[in-house]
């Protein structure tokens, strides 16, 4: 699914980290702790 946020906002970094964020809040919600700090280390406007 990350792979598919990338793809999708590939040209919008600001959307893309707010949809980072989202994703990793169901993460969380659901228990995965480790997996949502992953995602958000995904992300690098850089």
């Amino acid at each position: 699914e990350l792979s598919e946020l990338f793809l999708d906002y590939a040209d919008n970094g600001v959307v893309l980290e707010l949809e980072l964020h989202k994703h990793a809040l169901k993460l969380l919600d659901n228990g995965n702790v480790d997996e949502a700090w992953k995602t958000l280390l995904t992300f690098n406007l850089g």
